[in-house]
């Protein structure tokens, strides 16, 4: 199966006096929250694979530089990035847009919570958003809806909704090592704990790799053991033995 992968472009517009890069209306201001050139064309990118339906991904842009020039800011244009690791062209998906003023963070900043939803596009037009590898989407906000934001923190949060290719397997195992790198808390017990390395001679499955190596089978002429045991009572008596 080939892994699809929805990983957020980070591009915005907003609607303030400045030159502009690539909106589509010259008054507005582009913003972008990743390193590709303003038109991408063909470029060799690092993805998190498989977002499955109901999970999502987004990002915060800081906009309180824009605020000196009014009290709040107005999102025209949000874009998506939805790519296929084989470069397939085509393939689609459906998915949500939804637009947050203002985000916090708990004290590990491992955990969002988000400010107002000022803006839900499929609540709010009837309709969900269409996307297609390999290519960075663009979301044109209707002009009967004014998406405002005074916080100075944008929050834009695509949801995925049918991704019928989606690697969720693959996808989870990105997701938990990206968070694990972050720095998020974790114990892990017994094959929790083998998880965290590359790969298990138990099974031989592959690991979350935070730990490089791998977990080799304790070799000795008597090892401790642990699990579930049946007792078989030998004697001869009519008590029935219940362990």
């Amino acid at each position: 199966m080939l892994r699809r992968i929805f990983a957020l472009a980070g591009v915005v517009c907003l609607a303030h006096v400045a030159t502009a890069q690539t909106c589509t209306n010259a008054s507005d201001v582009f913003l972008k929250n990743d390193a590709l050139p303003q038109i991408p064309n063909q470029q060799t990118v690092s993805v998190i694979p498989g977002l499955c339906e109901g999970e999502s991904c987004g990002c915060v842009f800081d906009v309180s530089n824009q605020l000196i020039y009014s009290s709040d800011v107005k999102v025209n244009m949000c874009a998506v990035g939805f790519i296929n690791v084989a470069s397939a062209n085509g393939i689609t998906a459906a998915v949500n847009m939804r637009i947050f003023d203002g985000v916090t963070w708990n004290p590990a900043g491992t955990i969002p919570t988000f400010g107002p939803l000022v803006f839900d596009f499929e609540n709010q037009t009837g309709s969900s958003i269409q996307i297609s590898s390999s290519a960075i989407n663009t979301v044109d906000i209707p002009s009967t809806f004014d998406v405002h934001v005074t916080s100075g923190q944008l929050v834009v949060v695509f949801d995925m909704e049918i991704n019928t290719g989606g690697d969720c397997a693959n996808g989870g195992r990105e997701v938990m090592r990206t968070a694990l790198c972050r720095g998020l808390p974790c114990i892990g017990v017994c094959l929790g704990m083998q998880l965290f390395f590359e790969v298990s001679e138990e099974g031989w499955g592959v690991g979350l790799g935070v730990i490089p190596g791998r977990v080799r089978r304790l070799s000795a002429k008597r090892t401790p053991q642990i699990g579930w045991n049946e007792i078989i009572d030998t004697t001869d008596t009519n008590l029935d033995l219940t362990i």
